[in-house]
């Protein structure tokens, strides 16, 4: 029987670290943009659609209500279907965010 005395040999790096940067750098640019930017229409907004900010934000927690259960899930369906179909996906979130920018009352945003 034999054992090793010798040091271990180094283990290099991990390349699922740069997945897990790449995910982190995609949520700050797809969510920082939108909740920083936000507030800079908020006043126009109030103005436009007579409608108090503290309404015109409830968007915010409207999504993160729904993305957060939906994450989990969002996950597994990545792993199941190829990319083009979140492709599709990610069109039709843009089709929704550009049909609520030109709404003309509150209650359609």
């Amino acid at each position: 029987m034999t054992t090793g005395t010798g040091p271990a040999p180094p283990r290099g790096w991990y390349y699922g670290w740069n997945i897990v940067a790449v995910c982190v750098l995609a949520q700050v640019a797809a969510n920082g943009l939108t909740y920083n930017c936000m507030t800079l229409f908020l006043p126009d907004w109030s103005k436009q659609l007579h409608a108090p900010v503290s309404l015109l934000q409830l968007s915010i927690a409207g999504m993160v209500l729904v993305c957060a259960p939906l994450s989990p899930f969002a996950g597994q369906l990545a792993d199941k279907y190829p990319p083009l179909s979140f492709h599709a996906g990610s069109f039709a979130a843009w089709a929704w965010r550009s049909a609520s920018a030109h709404s003309a009352s509150a209650w359609r945003a």
